[in-house]
Parts: structure tokens; sequence; C-alpha cells
């Protein structure tokens, strides 16, 4: 790595910096001033810095737990359940727009952690997660669903139906 670049904010409304998430920031700069450093010795570093030495054996397991619980809580079934870092369900452009499955020759996702199982992007989580209002070509309005303007190819192969399909299986 020669370099990278971090978004610390977001339109004024998200902010690292006083918070847990500094650990990123504090990692980023960190491990560009030493790479033989480890996560642990880094997180470690961070909480005696930030918090006190007395709280390092306290608070380590728990900010080593992080990548785990974003990943459990913004992720569903390998879709980003976000709109810039907070979780909001009823936002169009998870369904189309910043869906993995965009990407993929073969939009699947292999999900572990007890559930084992193969999910194709469209056909089965978006199918599932999405409102019924969003799996189509046109808004109400009449306006071009984002998901229809990002993929339409989706709607054109009919993987997925204008109807809201959460059961228990995918919440």
């Amino acid at each position: 790595m020669i370099g990278y670049v971090a978004r610390t904010d977001r339109y004024g409304q998200t902010q690292n910096i006083g918070q847990a998430t500094e650990v990123n920031l504090y990692a980023l700069k960190r491990i560009a001033e030493d790479t033989t450093l480890n996560t642990k010795t880094i997180v470690e570093e961070f909480i005696h810095e930030k918090y006190g030495k007395e709280t390092v054996d306290i608070l380590t397991p728990v900010f080593m737990e992080t990548d785990d619980i974003i990943l459990s809580v913004f992720y569903t079934l390998g879709l980003n359940m976000t709109s810039h870092s907070r979780f909001e369900l009823d936002y169009p452009s998870i369904y189309g727009r910043h869906c993995s499955g965009k990407w993929l020759k073969n939009p699947v996702i292999s999900v572990g952690h007890g559930i084992n199982e193969t999910f194709h992007y469209w056909k089965d989580v978006v199918e599932h997660l999405s409102p019924a209002r969003y799996k189509t070509k046109k808004t109400k309005d009449g306006e071009m669903t984002v998901l229809y303007q990002e993929v339409p190819w989706v709607i054109d192969n009919m993987w997925l139906s204008p109807e809201d399909k959460m059961n228990e299986k995918y919440c």
C-alpha cells in the first residue's frame, strides 16, 4: 500500500471523531506508521489512549468483535441495509443501486453462520427483503424506479414480483 483515503464525515451528519469508531482512523494512522502491527495491538493502544489503561482488558474483546457486529447489523443475507451507516429498510437504493448482485456474473451469495445456504441476490434476497413498491419498473407516480434504472435486466428476467414477500425465513 502506498496511500489511502478515509471518509470521516458525510454531509456533516456523521462523525467518527470522539466516537468508538475513531478506532478506524487510529488504525489507518498506526498501520501506515508501522506495517508490522496487528489488529489487537492497535486496538489495545487506542483503548489505552482514549479510555484509560484500566479499561483495556474489558473493552478489547468488545472492539475485536465489531466486524461481526457490523456485518450482523448492517448486512442481511449480504445486502447492505443502510443509508450512510443508518439502518434503513425503506431506502430504494439498497435493493438496486447498492446490491452486490448487480456486479456479479452469477449473482449468488453463500451465507454461513449456521444458515449455510446459497441465495440468489435477486430471486431470494431482494425478492424477500424489498418492499413491493421498489420491485417494479415504475413508481405509482410513473417515474422509473431506482431498481429499474440501475438493473433493468432483473425486472426483464422476472426475478422479482411486485409483492411483499417477507417471511419468517428471511427476517
